[in-house]
């Protein structure tokens, strides 16, 4: 465990590590299903774990065994929410009340953009940047369909797009775009497409 301790401080998780393997589980929970793969169906003899999965018992864990996206969506999700900031901790950094942070998660087109797997309001980072908001994101989270998966939106901030090309002629992700200030309103019309 002193290893997995040692990665949390590193990225900045202040969590322990039952709390971080609790959060893990539940995510795999809710990606795969209520109940989680099955420990040992991996080294059964391979007639058995045939006819275990032929019956259905282990359709799950074969799902995660041959790597299945939804595996690692949870896994990209658990990450997501471990490493979030609490209502709390963005009011702080941004000098203003709670009650305006949770304003702006629940208007009606949202300025910050938040989960809520437990019942509180979690901010994932990729929208902060040297303590403050990346400039223009708030524009851009506003146009985001809110029924879109927060692995998906997340993913795209960060992904290099064909449509945003830099000054220097190389491809640029939404998030890098609005850092280096360019344009917002490019970001805010790509955002709406999604």
């Amino acid at each position: 465990m002193g290893q997995l301790k040692q990665f949390l401080r590193n990225q900045g998780v202040q969590m322990t590590e039952a709390e971080f393997l609790d959060l893990t589980r539940d995510a795999f929970r809710a990606a795969l299903g209520e109940t989680p793969p099955v420990p040992g169906m991996l080294g059964l003899p391979e007639a058995e774990r045939v006819l275990l999965d032929s019956g259905g018992f282990f359709e799950k864990a074969a799902a995660v065994e041959r790597q299945d996206p939804l595996f690692w969506g949870a896994i990209d999700y658990a990450a997501i929410i471990a490493t979030a900031l609490s209502t709390a901790e963005v009011a702080e950094m941004l000098e203003v009340d709670t009650s305006r942070i949770r304003q702006r998660l629940t208007s009606e087109r949202p300025s910050l953009y938040g989960v809520k797997p437990y019942g509180e309001w979690l901010l994932p980072k990729f929208q902060f940047w040297k303590q403050r908001e990346v400039p223009g994101i708030a524009k851009v989270i506003r146009e985001l369909d809110p029924s879109l998966n927060p692995v998906s939106v997340i993913s795209w901030f960060k992904s290099t797009s064909p449509d945003l090309v830099t000054s220097n002629g190389e491809a640029s992700s939404p998030l890098e775009w609005l850092k280096a200030g360019y344009a917002v309103d490019d970001i805010v019309r790509l955002a709406a497409a999604l």
